[in-house]
């Protein structure tokens, strides 16, 4: 008999663990309420799927999410960004016609639709968990701007399904050539079949991501999600908000196998819209998004077929607030702890654990600043006046520069051309009033920008050299307020 199998989003708070019947159960609950602030309209799409730049751009609502999870950082080193990487979402469907999506999806000859059984994946308009595969498949992409889109239609626009859908759509998956299956939903009962597709999916080589479940309870995790650390080629996702601590929502427990942020992301909308969603449905797509990029940066077989013990390498020991089984009541919320996991995702570090992993320096321009992303755990190649130094806290298991006081790092670059327009970019953080970010000695005195107290922001600044000049110092400082500031991922390019 087919099982159960809901979308993993949330309504406002937490949600009792459903009942589950033959016709599945709907998890939605406050409808679209669980969009957790409405959507916003379209207004020109997101630059990182124009498919031109070198470096992705993504929305400004989510800066303080991907700095979490260093994808900038990830996106500088990056060189295929999810190029020749197929992920199928397994969902309510999609809306095929979005600008979003458009220039990232698979022929359409490769769509499925099993509830209509056509191939046609659109969702239909109304219902509680309208637009759940379209914001799914929107978040792959902020990740992997380059991935390729298998839409997959299972469930009903209610958030209702069945398993049998489920393990079909899977099977159309690998079949298709998919490298990654993202699976927002999940089961309460146990089904063989399913477990066989999954393993089918190994034996092919392909991921599985799945949401941990939305009950906000311990070790009440759905299926596939609980499977991360028994199925081989399975990840499954729990959710975080921007602090770092477990959301309110999210199910948690030892069968947890990772987590990354599900609280109030922007994606897409139908409609040529975007929205912000809430739930363990929308951590798991930015983890697929995650293998994704991964998966586009390297051609060996064997370092593809064991990403999953590299995303663990990048994670386990290594974030301030997820050692393994530790219980630290300051991030986690529930009584008597338990709120563990390998870690929280890192894009970067993980890109970085890929062996053979050669950096891109954007066309050679990233490598006219030395240490810019303090990877190195340093300030080397900086130089620097007042209270400067290195602040994990403020994104997980990374470093970034800290600067207190009226402090100021800086650092003169070499091998610039004369007469050419460079620009200065950095992501900064500013708790006190204000920081500035700027450059002096290249052809002219001084340029800056400022930037006022609020979370991670990008600031860019274009400078032009003049006939004779090959040199440019560029700064960050802050010039007023007694608290901290933080910048990370300082590149200069070439306009």
């Amino acid at each position: 008999m087919s099982k159960g199998v809901s979308v993993q989003s949330t309504a406002n708070g937490t949600l009792g663990s459903p009942e589950v019947g033959a016709n599945g159960f709907n998890s939605w609950a406050g409808g679209f309420n669980s969009w957790a602030g409405g959507f916003n309209s379209w207004a020109g799409g997101w630059n990182s799927w124009a498919g031109g730049s070198n470096l992705p751009s993504s929305p400004g609502e989510n800066n303080a999410v991907f700095m979490q999870i260093r994808l900038p950082q990830a996106h500088a080193i990056a060189r295929k960004f999810g190029g020749g990487v197929k992920v199928a979402v397994v969902d309510t469907g999609v809306d095929t016609g979005h600008p979003g999506l458009v220039n990232n999806l698979v022929p359409a000859s490769e769509w499925r639709d099993f509830i209509e059984n056509d191939n046609n994946p659109v969702e239909p308009t109304g219902g509680s968990a309208y637009g759940h595969g379209t914001a799914a498949a929107g978040l792959v992409l902020q990740v992997a701007p380059k991935a390729k889109i298998l839409p997959i239609r299972v469930l009903q626009s209610n958030g209702q399904g069945n398993l049998d859908h489920v393990i079909l759509a899977i099977n159309h998956a690998v079949n298709s050539g998919a490298q990654i299956i993202n699976l927002s939903l999940g089961t309460f009962d146990w089904y063989q079949p399913l477990v066989d597709a999954i393993n089918y999916a190994n034996s092919r080589g392909v991921w599985v991501v799945a949401s941990a479940g939305n009950t906000g309870q311990k070790d009440n995790i759905t299926m596939p999600g609980r499977w991360g650390w028994w199925l081989s080629n399975v990840v499954g996702v729990g959710s975080v908000d921007s602090d770092d601590r477990l959301s309110n929502f999210s199910s948690f427990g030892g069968d947890v196998f990772t987590w990354a942020p599900g609280n109030d992301v922007s994606s897409l909308y139908p409609g040529s819209r975007s929205a912000k969603v809430r739930g363990t449905s929308f951590a798991a797509p930015i983890v697929a998004g995650a293998l994704a990029l991964a998966y586009s940066e390297t051609t060996h077989t064997w370092v593809r077929n064991n990403l999953k013990s590299y995303y663990l390498n990048s994670l386990e020991n290594e974030s301030i607030r997820y050692n393994w089984y530790r219980v630290d009541s300051s991030w986690c919320t529930v009584p008597g702890g338990w709120c563990h996991g390998a870690g929280r995702l890192d894009v970067e570090r993980f890109l970085r654990s890929l062996p053979g992993f050669s950096p891109a320096s954007n066309s050679g321009t990233l490598d006219f600043v030395r240490n810019g992303s303090f990877e190195s755990g340093n300030t080397d190649h900086w130089n620097t006046s007042g209270w400067v130094d290195l602040w994990g806290e403020c994104f997980t298991g990374a470093k970034g520069a800290r600067i207190l006081g009226s402090g100021s790092l800086e650092q003169t670059l070499s091998g610039l051309t004369p007469n050419t327009t460079y620009v200065l970019s950095a992501w900064v953080k500013v708790d006190g009033e204000t920081l500035d970010l700027g450059v002096r000695n290249f052809g002219e005195g001084e340029r800056t920008v400022s930037v006022k107290k609020g979370d991670w922001v990008q600031r860019t600044l274009e400078f032009k050299t003049g006939a004779s000049n090959t040199t440019a110092t560029i700064f960050v400082r802050k010039t007023k307020g007694s608290e901290a500031a933080y910048a990370d991922l300082v590149t200069v390019v070439r306009k």
